[in-house]
């Protein structure tokens, strides 16, 4: 991975090394994927407590820190791949999460050897998807099939929590086999507890995805665009719970490479660094205020590229939980993206994350979830970048210790910059679980997505319905 030194930025450097000099200090037999900071975008607890459901609900909102880490670059991605995967009770391993900060969390009973607790899980799909490509017209319907295979290995030691984890995700369509897709994760994480102050989450990972046809705004291939990450991330935490004052420093390392159809996707190979910093000022005993200064680099590889950027956040806010039935963090500010690139419009203006957790009941929990941030182009000579305003509402309930449903509505509205397209995408499901036995879960799940654009060639509309087995020892 090639490094962008940066001489106006020295504070910059100094830390990002720092961090991940404390990664390569940690003996080889701790070496584990890396602890995400609690973030709007991931369900994970703060360093020092480990979270279970309740009543079968899912993980409440986060509340610690920001969450770097994000796989997706394109601004399609957004309004696309809610239909691709269908989301829902039946599209992932809920159930009890185990683990603090970056580890991975665990489901069902273990196998036990030699002080490692190895958690099998797999999933088994079958569904139709009318809009495959997310086509505005000639649409293709295709039924589906999805294996998903997921194992957790874990070793806790001294208060520290490591795990080794893989999950994938192959999918075949039937009527469009060029739209098949495989998909790998694998990740190594710990967590450390140095002191009862001191925390350090860190992890490293290799992932393999793609981008669907129709996902961005690169000319359409003959199959999707495929393309793998090597990632590294790190979180240190300095403050004691419940005490008043605590900071956190970020850093998170991506380069992603796309192995196809290179000749539309070659623009798009990028590597990124991002850091953050976050002070916390506890004002009550379960509510803290909160600063925040978060920055990304995005490199990309091409000589001739124009999308060389540096975004930077500046965010106050407040993070609660457990207050009046509520837990959440909310985040305001300002954007400010600037391009190397003469020619190329920057960005300057408001910005905010936000999730909300409101459960009346221990059985019924809503989460509400809004954003505006930007997000690079895969279409440089129609627009300079997307600025995505994004709102969504969730109603998890339990019916009983065995039937679960969700149902889940959301708005996504895209502006493309130095350009007149505007999009408007939204988005509703309804899920259902049925706990049918201890270590097997069946669910149906049905998602609609609709995108209105200005320029008609952008419209589609998609519904995906699924049946799905889950199972754990």
């Amino acid at each position: 991975m090639k490094v962008k030194t940066s001489a106006h930025r020295p504070w910059l450097t100094l830390l990002m090394t720092a961090l991940l000099a404390q990664m390569a200090w940690l003996p080889a037999s701790q070496a584990a994927d890396a602890p995400a900071a609690p973030a709007a975008q991931a369900q994970q607890g703060e360093a020092e407590a480990a979270g279970t459901t309740t009543g079968g609900i899912p993980p409440a909102p986060s509340v610690g820190g920001g969450g770097l880490f994000d796989v997706s670059t394109g601004s399609g991605q957004q309004a696309f791949t809610p239909g691709y995967e269908a989301s829902g009770i039946g599209g992932g391993f809920g159930g009890e999460v185990v683990g603090v900060g970056m580890t991975a969390p665990v489901r069902g009973a273990p196998i036990v050897s030699g002080g490692v607790f190895i958690y099998p899980g797999l999933g088994l799909s079958l569904g139709n998807n009318d809009n495959v490509t997310g086509a505005s017209a000639n649409e293709i319907d295709s039924t589906f099939y999805s294996l998903r295979p997921q194992v957790v290995a874990e070793v806790k030691t001294r208060g520290d929590r490591y795990t080794a984890s893989y999950a994938g995700n192959f999918t075949r369509y039937q009527d469009s086999s060029n739209d098949d897709f495989d998909h790998n994760d694998l990740q190594l994480a710990g967590d450390n507890v140095f002191t009862s102050r001191a925390a350090l989450g860190w992890g490293i990972g290799y992932i393999q995805r793609t981008d669907p046809r129709g996902a961005t705004d690169r000319p359409t291939s003959t199959s999707p665009d495929k393309w793998h990450s090597p990632i590294a991330r790190a979180l240190f935490a300095y403050g004691a719970k419940g005490a008043t004052g605590r900071i956190e420093v970020e850093a998170s390392l991506q380069d992603k490479t796309y192995d196809n159809n290179r000749t539309y996707t070659r623009s798009s190979d990028v590597e990124l660094r991002n850091l953050a910093g976050r002070f916390f000022y506890r004002v009550a005993p379960k509510t803290s205020a909160l600063v925040e200064v978060r920055d990304t680099e995005a490199d990309y590889k091409l000589s001739t590229s124009t999308q060389d950027n540096n975004e930077r956040r500046y965010y106050v806010g407040a993070t609660w939980e457990a207050t009046a039935a509520t837990t959440g963090i909310v985040k305001v500010g300002r954007l400010e993206k600037k391009y190397d690139a003469a020619g190329v419009q920057d960005f300057s203006g408001s910005s905010w994350e936000g999730t909300i957790r409101w459960q009346p009941l221990t059985y019924t929990a809503f989460d509400l979830t809004t954003s505006k941030s930007t997000s690079d182009s895969t279409d440089t000579a129609s627009y300079d970048y997307i600025v995505n305003k994004n709102i969504s509402l969730a109603w998890n309930h339990m019916w009983s210790s065995y039937l679960g449903t969700r149902v889940n509505v959301g708005r996504l509205k895209s502006d493309f910059a130095a350009s007149t397209r505007s999009d408007e995408t939204t988005s509703y499901g309804f899920a259902v679980m049925y706990q049918w036995r201890r270590w097997l879960q069946v669910g149906l799940d049905w998602s609609h997505t609709k995108r209105d654009s200005n320029d008609n060639a952008n419209d589609f509309t998609r519904n995906v319905t699924m049946l799905t087995l889950e199972g754990t020892l």
